[in-house]
C-alpha cells in the first residue's frame, strides 16, 4: 500500500511538473506576440464578469481569478525577461568600463617599467600581478564571494599548469585547484592543447555538461568557469582562471573583458623574464 501511494504521488508530481512546463512554455510563446495585450484586456474583463457574477461561490472566485491571472502573465513574464535582459546589460557594460580603465591605467605603467632598470623592471612583476588579480575580483565583479580568480604558471617545458604560489587566487574560498598535466588526463590535454590555439577565451555556461571523461574522477567545485591563456606573442606564460559556483555571475560577454586582464598579467610576467635574462 505504501509503495503504491509513493508511486502515485511520484505520478501526480511529474504530471504537474509536466503541465507546469506546458503552461509556462506557452506563457513565454504568448508573450512575444500581438495577442499578449488583447489577451490581458479579454481575460481581464471576463474574469471579471465570472467574479462579479460568482454570487460568493469560492470555487467560481477563484475560477474568475485563475483567468486573470493567466491572461496577466504574458505580458508580467515579458516584463521580467527584459527587466533581467536591461540589467544584464548594465552589468555588462559596467564590468567593460571597469576593464577598459585599468587596461588605460596599465598603458601607462608599461612606459615607465620599459624605461625602467632591469631591478626595477624585476620588481614591478610582482605588484602588478597581484594587483590585476585583486582588480578582477574586488572591482570587476565587485566583490562577489561566488566568484574564484585563479593564476596558473605553466613550466619550461609547457608541459605543467599549477596554480601559483607567488599570487595567491581571489575570491570564493575552495580546495585546492587541481593541476594540468600533460598525459595525466583528457581534462589537462585539453587544457594545455588551448594554449596553442588562436582563441581568446574558453568560457562553459554549465560545467554539468562536460563529459565524464573530460571533468575527471573528482567533480568540479564550480558550476561555470572562463579560462584566458596568458601569453607574451607566441610565448606561453600561463593561465587565467575564473569559475563560479553561480553560473548566472558569468557570461560570454566577460571574456573580451578577462583578456585585458590577462594581457596586462603577460606584459608583467614578459617584463620580468626579460629582466632575469638581461641580468643573467
Amino acid at each position: 500500500m505504501g509503495r503504491w501511494f509513493a508511486g502515485l504521488c511520484r505520478r501526480a508530481l511529474n504530471g504537474i511538473i509536466a503541465i507546469s512546463s506546458v503552461v509556462w512554455g506557452l506563457v513565454v510563446l504568448l508573450a512575444y506576440t500581438p495577442f499578449a495585450e488583447l489577451l490581458t484586456w479579454v481575460g481581464t474583463l471576463l474574469g471579471g464578469i465570472v467574479i462579479s457574477g460568482a454570487q460568493g461561490d469560492v470555487w467560481l472566485i477563484a475560477f474568475g481569478f485563475l483567468i486573470v491571472s493567466f491572461a496577466v502573465s504574458p505580458l508580467m513574464v515579458k516584463g521580467t525577461i527584459e527587466w533581467r535582459a536591461r540589467r544584464a546589460d548594465e552589468v555588462g557594460d559596467g564590468r567593460e568600463s571597469v576593464a577598459a580603465d585599468y587596461g588605460a591605467a596599465v598603458l601607462e605603467d608599461a612606459a615607465e617599467i620599459e624605461l625602467s632598470d632591469i631591478a626595477s623592471r624585476r620588481a614591478s612583476a610582482g605588484p602588478g600581478v597581484n594587483e590585476a588579480l585583486g582588480h578582477i575580483w574586488e572591482k570587476y565583479f565587485s566583490e562577489n564571494d561566488n566568484v574564484r580568480v585563479l593564476l596558473y604558471e605553466i613550466n619550461d617545458d609547457n608541459t605543467e599548469l599549477v596554480v601559483s604560489e607567488r599570487f595567491a587566487a581571489r575570491g570564493r574560498v575552495a580546495g585546492a585547484a587541481r593541476p594540468f598535466r600533460a598525459g595525466m588526463d583528457e581534462r589537462s590535454n585539453i587544457t594545455l592543447a588551448r594554449l596553442q590555439e588562436s582563441d581568446p577565451f574558453y568560457f562553459c555556461d554549465d560545467t554539468g555538461s562536460l563529459a565524464a571523461h573530460v571533468i575527471g574522477e573528482s567533480p568540479l567545485a564550480y558550476e561555470a568557469f572562463i579560462t584566458i591563456p596568458v601569453q607574451a606573442g607566441r610565448l606561453a606564460l600561463g593561465l587565467l582562471a575564473v569559475d563560479t559556483s553561480e553560473p548566472s555571475d558569468l557570461s560570454e560577454r566577460d571574456g573580451p573583458a578577462l583578456v585585458i586582464y590577462a594581457n596586462a598579467i603577460a606584459f608583467y610576467l614578459a617584463a620580468e623574464r626579460r629582466g632575469r635574462k638581461t641580468r643573467s
